[in-house]
């Protein structure tokens, strides 16, 4: 079926539209169109009015844009990037490498002020040290100057010999000149004994050491005391070189031996007894004159008296037989040990403070740091 003149294709937009041709309908009745012919004659009716109203409309906004043109506005973002508040924006002229430079120098500053003020603390500690030093100096001075006059004494007296003279130094020494290094001392020098490597060591064991030797001096002199009179008796004895005999009566044996013989029974044989004597050298002397006269030795008894005895009356003794066999511990002995182990202790205690005493030295001459 033909369109009307300058309609569309009803076809061809199907087509283009990619709507399929629907099935051929059955034939109308007579004196009605089929179906394309009814729809092209319905287009054909409506297109023209659709056509003429839609001319009018355009005809109009014409007339309207040329009369009063319209500017249409470019959307809006929500928020504009470039709406800042001039209150927050940089100063006109501002330069971002002033502002690092400035950043920059300011923590410098506070790292050179950190320096500086490490610096003053580590120079007061070291200046403290010094103080410190020269203050120790003299006390441990005095110490060790009466332990070398002290080692000095001790060393030059034998202690075979229980004289006093070892006793009497020792009291000389710690009522002069007291080698005693208090701990309380040591209380003002706390800054030297933390932060110095050698010297805290060194002050608490010599401290420790010279107290030690004051507990041993006393106990020794006490001990002393007590044990004295025991002392010198072993020492008299030790040293008694006298030569010992027995004496007996020879007149009162040879008659207990001729009575024996006559009667053993009635006068079984008693021997004489006898006692004992000491004696210097044994030298025959005689007494008397002419029938009487008697060779005799000079002897001492018991009682220390010297008394004269026949020389064939007298049998010799050695003194090892007399002398007591002593194998255990004495008082001589243990006073000698308690001695000795003084002087060593003296003799060690002096070398520990001359070492101190140079540590001390060494750290008292050095120079002040500066530190305000």
């Amino acid at each position: 079926m033909a369109t009307q003149s300058g309609g569309p294709n009803l076809s061809d937009l199907r087509a283009k539209l990619g709507i399929k041709e629907e099935p051929a309908q059955p034939a109308a009745p007579a004196g009605q169109p089929s179906g394309e012919d009814a729809e092209a004659s319905a287009d054909a009716e409506v297109e023209p009015a659709a056509s003429s109203a839609h001319h009018h409309v355009e005809d109009y906004a014409n007339a309207v844009e040329e009369e009063h043109p319209v500017e249409v506005a470019a959307p809006k973002p929500d928020f504009d990037v470039n709406a800042v508040d001039p209150s927050l924006s940089a100063p006109k002229g501002s330069n971002l490498g002033v502002i690092v430079a400035v950043a920059a120098c300011l923590i410098v500053g506070l790292l050179l002020g950190s320096v500086a003020s490490s610096t003053r603390s580590k120079n007061k500690l070291y200046n403290q040290q010094i103080e410190e030093a020269k203050g120790l100096m003299s006390t441990v001075e005095q110490s060790v100057t009466g332990l070398n006059a002290l080692n000095g004494t001790l060393s030059s007296i034998s202690l075979e010999s229980f004289t006093g003279e070892f006793d009497e130094a020792l009291a000389a020494a710690f009522a002069e000149n007291r080698p005693v290094l208090e701990p309380a001392v040591l209380s003002s020098a706390r800054v030297l004994m933390s932060w110095h490597e050698n010297i805290g060591a060194s002050l608490l064991a010599f401290s420790t050491n010279s107290k030690v030797l004051e507990g041993l001096v006393e106990r020794h002199m006490e001990s002393t005391r007590n044990d004295a009179a025991t002392i010198r008796s072993e020492i008299s004895g030790a040293e008694d070189n006298r030569n010992f005999g027995i004496v007996f009566d020879s007149t009162a044996q040879a008659r207990a031996y001729e009575a024996y013989n006559e009667n053993p029974t009635e006068s079984p044989y008693m021997p004489p007894r006898g006692f004992k004597v000491t004696y210097d050298n044994l030298t025959i002397e005689t007494r008397g004159e002419g029938d009487s006269a008697q060779q005799v030795y000079s002897v001492t008894n018991a009682a220390g008296q010297a008394i004269d005895v026949r020389f064939y009356e007298l049998i010799a003794v050695s003194r090892e037989q007399f002398a007591e066999q002593v194998t255990t511990e004495t008082a001589l002995s243990r006073y000698q040990a308690r001695a000795r182990e003084i002087v060593g202790n003296v003799e060690r205690l002096a070398g520990q403070g001359a070492a101190l005493l140079t540590t001390l030295d060494e750290v008292a001459t050095r120079k002040s740091r500066f530190a305000l």
